[in-house]
């Protein structure tokens, strides 16, 4: 799997968007496989958690 490039950004409203670039639909596919999208998720329930803690 070649490496992905990721990019997440956070406006200043707290709207939060993550994409994730890749060299070819294979390497989209097993990363997927892998659970990208259940990751991520936990990933920003996690964040989200943090904040109410401010």
């Amino acid at each position: 799997m070649q490496p992905t490039r990721p990019s997440i950004q956070i406006s200043n409203g707290g709207k939060y968007t993550a994409r994730v670039l890749y060299w070819n639909s294979e390497d989209r596919q097993n990363h997927e496989d892998m659970g990208f999208h259940p990751g991520w998720s936990k990933a920003t329930d996690q964040l989200e958690e943090l904040v109410a803690t401010l």
